[in-house]
């Protein structure tokens, strides 16, 4: 219901939003360096520094149809990952407070319309933020592994999702302390599961003849 709501209003979007059809500001210098980068036109910035995060660009370049004026793909991916964003904040309430939580946060997320409103888009704010509710959830499932093995597949995925969030938008960087201080708190020893401490009775003496 959530994905046929984001896509129905991207899709609106697509065929009625004058900000879509002549793009300004932020918007027209991602498509344009999506562009670049696609080989369609020169790009008079290709020799400069970035002066906006650069993943989206490339991001851009690499579905159909967005350099060329539609951006109907692009906001197709921005709603599918709203959606999943939505999933990942429904499981991780489920886990870490009850039934009920897990059926309110993700509505209250649906019902929070600057974030639809950022989906239909051609910036990257709203593919941050669903990359920051993935980053929530590998840091909980980090501090909750068991194994070495499980530690180091959440490890990798939270390195690799900080590295995507912040060449998407790098004030999410400020957040990452946050992520450290909740896996510490999240690995804390318990101590109602140390093994209680075993003390071998002494050895009787043998009895005197």
């Amino acid at each position: 219901m959530a994905l046929f709501f984001k896509l129905i209003t991207a899709l609106a979007a697509v065929g009625g939003d004058p900000l879509l059809s002549d793009l300004t500001s932020d918007a027209r210098y991602y498509v344009d360096r999506a562009a670049g980068l696609a080989g369609l036109r020169h790009d008079p910035l290709a020799a400069e520094p970035h002066h906006l995060p650069p993943l989206y660009p490339q991001v851009l370049a690499r579905l159909p149809g967005v350099v060329t004026g539609d951006p109907t793909w692009a906001l197709v991916l921005q709603a599918c990952a709203g959606t999943a964003a939505l999933l990942l904040v429904w499981r991780l309430a489920r886990r870490r407070l009850s039934p009920g939580a897990a059926l309110v946060a993700p509505a209250l997320m649906l019902l929070y319309a600057p974030l639809t409103y950022f989906e239909t888009r051609l910036l990257g704010d709203s593919l941050a933020t669903a990359l920051l509710v993935a980053l929530l959830w590998a840091a909980d499932r980090l501090g909750a592994a068991r194994t070495p093995r499980a530690a180091a597949v959440w490890a990798a995925a939270l390195g690799l999702g900080t590295g995507g969030t912040a060449l998407l938008r790098p004030q999410a960087l400020l957040l990452v302390p946050l992520l450290g201080a909740w896996i510490c708190w999240r690995r804390r020893p318990d101590p109602s599961a140390a093994p209680a401490a075993h003390v071998a009775p002494a050895p009787r003496a043998a009895p005197r003849a």
